[in-house]
């Protein structure tokens, strides 16, 4: 039992094996000590970052806020973005991935101060969980529909 845990822990990244208060959308580390997590409950994304094992920001995007922005379909990523408000702060939850599949997935998340770049963090290689790749398919399930104008969603 001690080391089937033991090899459990050694192949998750220690952000996924973390309590997610909701479904999991995407979990991982941006360095050895820190991991951010983004999680769907009760109408909501939810953002958490901090220590492993401890939350140091904590903030919510209503679903009906809109808060992803779709990819366009053009060019040789796909990638999605999510966007957290806090006061003056963006902090804009990332996934790209090759249309080829050549290149792995990554993520990250990169702060804004208005339109201000304040820093970006990078998930670390091969310490990624994502179960659903892009934000907006995550918005199409849960009854979201992306207006003609491709930056704006309604209710289906």
């Amino acid at each position: 039992m001690r080391i089937a845990a033991f090899l459990t822990a050694l192949i998750l990244p220690a952000a996924a094996s973390a309590a997610c208060p909701g479904k999991m959308i995407l979990s991982c580390d941006v360095s050895q000590t820190r991991s951010l997590e983004v999680c769907l409950s009760d109408g909501a994304f939810h953002y958490r970052y901090g220590p492993k094992g401890r939350t140091d920001l904590a903030l919510s995007a209503p679903l009906s806020s809109g808060p992803v922005e779709p990819w366009p379909g053009v060019g040789n990523n796909i990638w999605s973005k999510l966007i957290f408000r806090n006061g003056d702060y963006r902090y804009e939850v990332w996934t790209a991935s090759s249309r080829t599949g050549d290149d792995p997935q990554s993520a990250g998340v990169a702060v804004l101060k208005g339109e201000t770049p304040v820093t970006e963090l990078t998930c670390l290689p091969g310490r990624t969980h994502t179960p659903d790749v892009l934000f907006e398919d995550v918005m199409t399930d849960e009854g979201w529909c992306v207006n003609s104008d491709q930056k704006t969603w309604r209710r289906c």
